[in-house]
């Protein structure tokens, strides 16, 4: 009896053990073809906050925010395309900027991009992975995104002799100056997007990402840190970025 017990122990404790080694997977089940369910389960809509950083030190840093689009080929891993569209200011100073006599200020851009990215599942054997997928927490991301660049700044002007009454200077003998938002030439631009995605739910993700935004051409700011000798060639912000994705379905 004390034998046949030690028996019922060992292979009992040997069966809890071998299922505690095999993890539980869902896996991917293979499409007989793409519907337009298919497509809706694929889009997410992340939401993303940072900071900015200009290499060149023409800028200080700033803060960034950025609404964005994906379509995912499969949430965890597989190809996907973003489109991004990203909000962030810095501060110069001692720059002479064309059409205007500010010498310091606030510059606002707003960066638009759409292009392609990959996501690389975080697992410990990527290649049984691959031969049978299926979703895991965790992956890496990259993605490049051509796009474009728009500063916007402040130029100075002589204010309207109407707009005197409404700032109490009527009959002032001295001119008085308005400083209104100015958009400037949009320039192309190239974005590198890095990161990692940590997914909590299957509806919701967590990820953290670093950004470059490469100016194929000079902005306003980088045409007059040129033009001062100050810079050689345009560069771009760097950012770092935290956000959460949530899917439609």
């Amino acid at each position: 009896m004390f034998i046949a017990l030690l028996l019922l122990f060992t292979t009992t404790a040997f069966a809890t053990e071998t299922e505690k080694s095999v993890p539980v997977r869902n896996y991917y089940e293979e499409r007989v073809g793409y519907t337009g369910s298919d497509f809706f389960n694929g889009l997410d809509l992340p939401l993303i906050v940072g900071a900015s950083y200009t290499p060149n030190q023409l800028q200080t840093a700033g803060f960034i925010t950025s609404m964005c689009l994906e379509w995912r080929w499969h949430k965890t891993y597989s190809w996907y395309v973003p489109i991004t569209i990203d909000t962030h200011n810095a501060n110069y100073s001692q720059l002479k900027l064309p059409n205007s006599n500010i010498l310091s200020g606030t510059v606002w851009y707003t960066e638009a991009h759409i292009g392609v990215g990959y996501r690389v599942p975080v697992v410990k054997d990527i290649v049984s992975f691959y031969e049978k997928p299926y979703r895991q927490a965790v992956d890496f991301y990259f993605s490049v995104q051509p796009g474009l660049s728009i500063p916007t700044i402040k130029n100075v002007q002589l204010a309207a002799p109407e707009d005197y009454a409404a700032v109490g200077a009527v009959g002032t003998s001295e001119p008085l100056y308005s400083t209104p938002d100015a958009a400037f030439t949009c320039v192309p631009s190239m974005k590198f997007t890095a990161g990692f995605e940590w997914f909590v739910d299957p509806r919701l993700c967590l990820f953290a990402q670093a950004m470059y935004i490469q100016h194929l051409t000079p902005t306003v700011i980088e045409q007059a840190a040129i033009s001062q000798s100050l810079a050689s060639a345009p560069t771009g912000p760097l950012m770092f970025c935290v956000g959460l994705s949530t899917f439609f379905f």
